[in-house]
Parts: structure tokens; sequence; C-alpha cells
């Protein structure tokens, strides 16, 4: 085995797992009020939440929106159930983020270890 495949010790597990957060899909609609609203549910599940690392900053000041606040989301790989998106939102269910929806702005999955993917979210 090649020394970068070897198992990695994993600080997520199920008691980090806290957060409970919902990805959203937005479209139009339907009336004369041609508003974006929430269309539907597309993945209900647990995270970690955590301060966006040097990295996630970097990511963010490339990016080609202007940033409010800004947070990193880990959780279990749904595999084939669901596969976040750009075009998805997120909200987290917590008192300190009440009303606000997240953009997606950057997906890591792992390669080596598919147990988790990691989410960097803005908003805007």
């Amino acid at each position: 085995m090649i020394s970068s495949q070897k198992q990695r010790k994993n600080k997520t597990h199920n008691g980090t797992l806290r957060t409970p957060v919902t990805f959203w899909k937005y479209g139009v609609a339907n009336g004369l009020d041609v508003r974006e609203s929430p269309v539907s549910v597309l993945c209900e599940t647990f995270a970690e939440i955590y301060n966006p690392s040097q990295k996630d900053l970097t990511i963010l000041k490339n990016s080609a929106v202007d940033v409010k606040r800004s947070v990193t989301l880990k959780i279990r790989d749904p595999l084939t159930d669901y596969q976040p998106d750009n075009k998805h939102f997120v909200e987290i269910q917590d008192e300190r983020f009440a009303g606000r929806r997240w953009n997606i702005v950057d997906i890591r999955p792992d390669f080596y270890v598919r147990d988790f993917i990691t989410i960097l979210l803005a908003e805007v």
C-alpha cells in the first residue's frame, strides 16, 4: 500500500455529527409573482459544522461572489442517494443560524476514505 493511501485517523464520528441540516432545491413559483421559492427537500442529515480553514478562505476569496459569512460542514457521504451540487441551498437547523439560507461554494469528497464529504457554505 502506498503511504498516501494509508487509513487516515478521522476525527469525525457519530458523536460530532450533531447539527441537523437540510439541502434544498429552488425553483420559480407558479403565478404572477415570479420569485424563487424552495421547491423540494433533497436531503436531511446531521453535520459537523466548524469555522472555515485557511484553504476554505482562499477558495472564498477567489470566488466571484461577495461573501458575508461562511461555514464549513462535514456530512456522511450519501453515495447514490444524494449528490450535493452548487445549485442547491442549505438550511442549518441551529438557533444561531436561524432563517439563513447558505449557498454551496465548494464540495470536497474524500477519495481515499469514502465516509464523509466536506462542503463549504457561504451566505451571500
